[in-house]
């Protein structure tokens, strides 16, 4: 879980917005089979499944470091870290299961906002006018796309609980990406969250046939591949020029379902998806201020 693939060539705000094309990627396909596993399956379920499934796939990181390295540096914050990791999985996979995929995405497309305002506050940084306008640019080109018709509900509020809670995440990792690497994030939140929710989910559990089964564990795979992915981003670029292309995310959503389910975008969705892309083109070129 290290750089030494990268091109010298590619600085770390580089290496970010390609390690978040690729988050937005397993995200939709994550989000995809979790949507259709809520029919079956209780939320806690799905959740302690992932976190299980994300500690199976760590545990090769974790003997070839022969066990060296695992308590973190910042234990303190690392924990409260873990605790949010926590409160994304829960929130996303109780909204998602509970109203329309499209709003449900377009909801989360509000992280990148709570990014901004986030850093501003906890990591002090002081972000440019323009690249501040690009990203509120880039969140209205989601709503045109998706012109979500969510109401207040419980699963609404879950969804903006999400984004917040995924905004502060981000801007944690930024904040410990000095001091802990991408193995202990990864452990840390997702054994404390297995750990919390265990004896929840074992009262709720289903029995799984051999296709559910695997689609949880596919799911689980996603997620974890998501969450790696995302903080690799966040630690490699500013989290200020990395958040604004997960609006990707939504233009992969248009895709799959233009190929896979034959549905064709209309003017608006187009219209959306280029501003889009042009915010984050500006904001790629802009240099650091």
């Amino acid at each position: 879980m290290s750089f030494s693939f990268w091109p010298k060539r590619l600085s770390g705000n580089a290496r970010g917005i390609v390690l978040i094309l690729l988050a937005s990627v397993f995200a939709v396909a994550s989000s995809s089979l979790t949507k259709t596993l809520s029919d079956t399956f209780p939320s806690i379920q799905i959740a302690w499944v992932r976190a299980l499934v994300t500690l199976v796939c760590l545990v090769p990181f974790v003997i070839r470091d022969q066990f060296r390295g695992l308590w973190p540096n910042r234990p303190i914050l690392m924990g409260f870290r873990s605790l949010n990791a926590g409160a994304i999985i829960l929130l996303n996979i109780y909204a998602v299961g509970n109203m329309p995929l499209v709003d449900f995405t377009a909801i989360g497309f509000t992280t990148p906002i709570f990014v901004i305002l986030l850093s501003l506050v906890i990591l002090r940084t002081q972000p440019r006018l323009d690249r501040s306008l690009a990203t509120l640019v880039g969140f209205v080109g989601v709503m045109v796309i998706v012109r979500p018709t969510a109401t207040l509900s419980p699963a609404f509020a879950a969804a903006i609980g999400g984004a917040f809670c995924l905004g502060l995440g981000l801007v944690l990792v930024r904040l410990l990406s000095k001091s802990e690497s991408q193995l202990r994030l990864l452990l840390w939140s997702n054994a404390l969250l297995a750990l919390l929710i265990a004896w929840p989910a074992v009262n709720a559990w289903k029995s799984a046939q051999l296709l559910d089964g695997l689609m949880l564990i596919v799911a689980g795979v996603a997620g974890m591949l998501t969450q790696a992915t995302i903080l690799l981003a966040y630690q490699a670029g500013e989290p200020t020029i990395v958040a604004p292309f997960d609006y990707s995310r939504i233009l992969i959503a248009i895709a799959a379902g233009f190929f896979i389910f034959g549905e064709l975008p209309d003017a608006l969705t187009f219209l959306g998806a280029a501003l889009v892309i042009g915010a984050g083109l500006f904001i790629a070129r802009k240099p650091a201020a």
